[in-house]
Parts: C-alpha cells; sequence; structure tokens
C-alpha cells in the first residue's frame, strides 16, 4: 500500500503479462502519473500542470494511453510505452 497526498482523478488496472502480476495506474489533478507494477514502489511521471482526465491499457497492457486538460482548448492525449 502507498499514500497519495494529491486529489486523484483517474485510476486504470491491467494484467502484467510478463511477470504475471498486476499494473495500477493512477493520474492526479497536478497532472502526476503513479505507476505500480505487482508490488514494487509506485514510479511518477510528470505529464505537466494538467489535469489527467483518462486513460486506458491496451489489450496487452504494454501501453497506457493517458488524456489530459489544461483548460477548455487545452488538453494533450500521450502514448506511453
Amino acid at each position: 500500500m502507498f499514500f497519495l497526498r494529491e486529489n486523484i482523478t483517474v485510476m486504470e488496472t491491467s494484467i502484467d503479462p510478463k511477470k504475471g502480476g498486476f499494473l495500477l495506474a493512477i493520474g492526479t489533478e497536478k497532472g502526476n502519473l503513479y505507476i505500480r507494477s505487482n508490488w514494487e514502489e509506485p514510479r511518477c511521471l510528470k505529464l505537466g500542470r494538467t489535469r489527467i482526465m483518462d486513460m486506458n491499457f491496451s489489450q496487452d497492457s504494454t501501453r497506457l494511453l493517458v488524456s489530459t486538460i489544461k483548460s477548455k482548448n487545452d488538453f494533450s492525449i500521450f502514448l506511453l510505452k
């Protein structure tokens, strides 16, 4: 278990086919993306000062699609491998 001192906006889970465990991705209001594989410590990726709105793992769990929004007309889509 781990604790975040940020507001969580979205969570996504998947099976980790390489290790036979799980993947957990958590997005926050501040644009931080935390990815945890099995029982390892989570890694933090900073995607800028944007709110993470949605994310989805690919069918084989090797990619993560993340959408962020800064304002009504300012949004981004990231494809992470």
